[in-house]
C-alpha cells in the first residue's frame, strides 16, 4: 500500500506519480469510472482527493494485476461502491447493526461482502454468456 502525504487533495502529476499512471490513461479512467471524480481549481487544475487516488489504484490493480477489462472494472467498482461495510455506519446506527449482525466480527462482514461481490460478478458473467450465445 502507498503511503499519501497528509494533504486534502493532490495534482494530476503527483497522481501519476504515486500510482505509476500515465496522464492519458488518467484521463481516460476519469471518464469510464465514476470513483474518479476530480474537481477543478479556480486556475482550471483538476485536483484529486484521497479517495479517487485509492480508487485509481485499486482500478489500477483489477486491470493489470486481475487482469479484468474495463466493463468489467467498471462493474466491480459500481459493486464495491454499493456494498456497505461496517465503516460506511455512523455511531448511531452501530448498535443496531450490531444486533442485526449478532455473531459477524468486522471480518467476517468484509468476507460476506467480497462475497456478495463475486457472485454478483459471477451471475453478471453468466447472464452476458446467456446473452452472447441466445440462451435465454
Amino acid at each position: 500500500m502507498i503511503q499519501l502525504p497528509n494533504k486534502s487533495h493532490f495534482k494530476a502529476d503527483e497522481v501519476c506519480g504515486f500510482t505509476g499512471v500515465k496522464p492519458y490513461v488518467l484521463r481516460f479512467w476519469e471518464t469510464e469510472f465514476d470513483s474518479i471524480s476530480p474537481v477543478v481549481s479556480s486556475s482550471g487544475q483538476k485536483l484529486y482527493e484521497q479517495s479517487d487516488v485509492e480508487a485509481i489504484l485499486e482500478i489500477k490493480r483489477l486491470l493489470f494485476d486481475d487482469k479484468m477489462t474495463v466493463e468489467q472494472a467498471r462493474h466491480e467498482m459500481s459493486l464495491r461502491k454499493e456494498t456497505p461495510s461496517v465503516s460506511d455506519f455512523t455511531e448511531n446506527e452501530m448498535p443496531s447493526a450490531r444486533t442485526e449482525l449478532q455473531g459477524f466480527g468486522a471480518n467476517d462482514l468484509k468476507k460476506l461482502g467480497d462475497a456478495k461481490i463475486l457472485l454478483q460478478e459471477l451471475v453478471g458473467l453468466t447472464q452476458n454468456i446467456q446473452q452472447r450465445h441466445n440462451w435465454l
